[in-house]
């Protein structure tokens, strides 16, 4: 599977784009449907137990949201495919492309939320407390932890096909920016030397980079979330929400970006990145 993405991956933006394009939709249905699906199966008892033995005192509840903030910037991440999105849409409506950006990007978040939200809401209603911790301890997806409870065969074959195609729309969207990043950084380096390389050279050994630590990364087999939790989700962060939020005090072109929600995310920010700090001590 690294290999087929990468070798999408050698075909260009358009390529991607278009592959990503492909996924989203069939996904979107996927979950809802499955999500609908588990409605019959929902304990409200478990979950309204669990909120009643929750004590907002102790640490463990904390620390637990703490932690919580970094996976959700994570999860809700799609900045390595803006640049092209951005790029696509000026190139299609010059001037106006700012605004159609904004408003192609405003139905979707409210697609996103609402899909993305039923459909965790729906698991967290159909699994116990139990089924949630043997996943996270087994490092399995929770479409797969699903199909192993209620032994449904069409779960247990789209289940895994599904997550597949997730994984593989997050690899593609997130590779997008990676590679053009690492690209960037090639070419600046082999300059700095003197011995400047072609676009498709530094392309070529930018994707192959890429796919050696892919490869590395999927023999070893860390923890997902804790991955997440104390690496990507606070880097994320600080990329996405403190740097920003800096450039808009700093710099007089972004003046018009300055609004009140910009102390909301520098402090989501500030939290996310926290976590790193905590996971380094």
């Amino acid at each position: 599977m690294v290999v087929v993405l990468n070798l999408v991956l050698l075909r260009g933006k358009d390529s991607i784009v278009a592959a990503m394009g492909m996924l989203v939709f069939p996904l979107l249905v996927f979950l809802m449907g499955i999500s609908l699906y588990l409605m019959p199966s929902w304990n409200t008892a478990n979950f309204v137990h669990g909120l009643a033995a929750t004590r907002f005192d102790t640490p463990g509840l904390w620390h637990s949201l703490w932690l919580a903030v970094p996976v959700m910037v994570f999860s809700f991440s799609h900045a390595p495919i803006i640049s092209s999105f951005a790029s696509t849409q000026k190139s299609l409506y010059g001037d106006k492309a700012e605004r159609r950006c904004a408003r192609i990007m405003r139905y979707s978040y409210v697609l996103i939320c609402v899909t993305v939200l039923f459909f965790v809401f729906s698991c967290v209603l159909s699994l116990s407390h139990e089924d949630m911790l043997q996943a996270k301890e087994q490092n399995i997806t929770v479409l797969t932890t699903l199909a192993n409870k209620f032994s449904n065969p069409l779960i247990a074959y789209l289940g895994p096909v599904m997550a597949m195609l997730a994984m593989a729309k997050s690899y593609l969207g997130t590779s997008l920016g990676v590679t053009e990043g690492a690209t960037s950084l090639i070419d600046g380096v082999t300059r700095a030397v003197g011995k400047p390389l072609t676009s498709r050279m530094t392309h070529r050994i930018s994707a192959a980079s890429l796919f050696l630590l892919t490869w590395a990364a999927t023999v070893w087999n860390p923890s997902a979330l804790h991955i997440i939790e104390t690496i990507s989700g606070p880097l994320i962060a600080a990329i996405l929400f403190i740097l920003p939020m800096y450039a808009v005090r700093a710099v007089p072109a972004m003046r018009q970006y300055r609004a009140a929600s910009n102390v909301f995310v520098l402090v989501m920010g500030l939290i996310a990145l926290s976590a790193l700090i905590y996971g380094l001590m």
